[in-house]
């Protein structure tokens, strides 16, 4: 069965905006102070975590749908949000 779309709510968006824009911001930060670069596969990790987070709150907490935004199933959307 399909689900229905929440509404789109601008203030929310613009939050999640900000919020994802700062996460970003900060792991730009640790990677450029890091001694070393970190390896592909934590980098990409962390990326996915943060792009992840953002998509969710872009819809509305709704995690079924973001999964659908992002074209991966519900159990890999969990998988990249979980904190390792």
């Amino acid at each position: 069965m399909a689900r229905s779309r929440k509404p789109h709510n601008g203030r929310r968006a613009d939050r999640g905006d900000a919020a994802f824009r700062a996460a970003i911001e900060e792991l730009v930060d640790e990677l450029m102070a890091a001694k070393r670069p970190w390896p592909l596969k934590k980098a990409r990790h962390a990326f996915e975590r943060a792009y992840t987070i953002y998509v969710i709150h872009r819809v509305g907490e709704d995690r079924h749908n973001a999964a659908g935004q992002l074209d991966i199933g519900f159990s890999t959307l969990k998988e990249k949000i979980r904190d390792r």
